[in-house]
């Protein structure tokens, strides 16, 4: 997708999440800058979603063909119904 990403991940946990996106966002950024990329940036906020091994092969799935979800609603729109069908607060952070 032109404007997020999707990742699904198995991160150790002797290191924060906050830690691992930190180093993606990082790595990846050094990355698009040695492809000439000049005009790529990170946006400040993720969200993160802790799913069961059981559930993964799903969500590869999703993310696979999130274009065509993404036809349906936009990136922030998805969140938002998602975090407002299961009862989770959208924590807003600057």
């Amino acid at each position: 997708m032109p404007d997020h990403v999707h990742l699904l991940l198995t991160i150790s946990r002797n290191i924060s999440i906050a830690d691992a996106v930190r180093a993606i966002k990082a790595r990846s950024s050094f990355w698009m800058t040695k492809q000439g990329v000049k005009d790529f940036s990170w946006q400040n906020g993720y969200a993160i979603f802790s799913v069961s091994s059981s559930v993964a092969p799903k969500v590869r799935k999703y993310i696979q063909n999130q274009e065509e979800h993404h036809r349906k609603q936009n990136a922030d729109e998805e969140i938002t119904t998602f975090y407002d069908r299961h009862g989770v607060p959208i924590e807003v952070r600057e």
